[in-house]
């Protein structure tokens, strides 16, 4: 186990390619690690909280409405994503719960789709080895996670209120 303090440019991140190339685990971090915390919360927390904001008092207005936020396999557990983006994930999963609280008696549904690997440019060049460790072995398709959106947001799943829906091939599966 490495951790390279400064391993994001110059001689951190060259030692912390070294140590990987030896098969160490490498922990990095960089002065850009704050830029990165922040952007990923502006985008998978305050997003949501600012456009939840904006849309609820209409949704009680009219009685119903349905907001379902995006979570991913890091709405579960930690892992590769970092401390940043699993730190955002779990936020926007607590804020899905809260929002499900507070306004499911006045007619509005909230939860969390989590998708696992999609085939999106995102995900373009994963290798076979982490595939294989999908029980579906592939990567989910688009239009997969727009039918489960489709269903989220219809009647049909009108008493599922602050669920976490996992569509990633089974990869949660056995992970703490």
């Amino acid at each position: 186990m490495a951790i390279i303090f400064g391993g994001t440019s110059g001689l951190g991140e060259a030692t912390a390619k070294a140590y990987a190339g030896e098969g160490a685990k490498v922990v990095v971090t960089g002065r850009d690690e704050e830029d990165l915390y922040d952007k990923l919360m502006a985008i998978n927390v305050k997003a949501p909280y600012l456009a939840s904001k904006a849309v609820i008092p209409h949704f009680i207005k009219q009685g119903r409405g349905v907001i379902i936020n995006v979570g991913s396999q890091a709405t579960q557990m930690a892992g590769p994503g970092g401390s940043a983006y699993v730190t955002s994930k779990h936020a926007v999963l607590g804020f899905t719960k809260q929002l499900a609280f507070d306004f499911g008696s006045q007619g509005i549904k909230v939860n969390i789709l989590s998708p696992g690997f999609i085939e999106t440019p995102m995900t373009d060049g994963i290798d076979d080895e982490r595939l294989n460790r999908i029980p579906a072995k592939r990567a989910g398709k688009p239009e997969e996670i727009a039918a489960l959106a489709v269903f989220l947001a219809s009647d049909d799943s009108n008493y599922m209120h602050g669920s976490n829906v996992f569509m990633d091939g089974g990869w949660v599966l056995g992970r703490k």
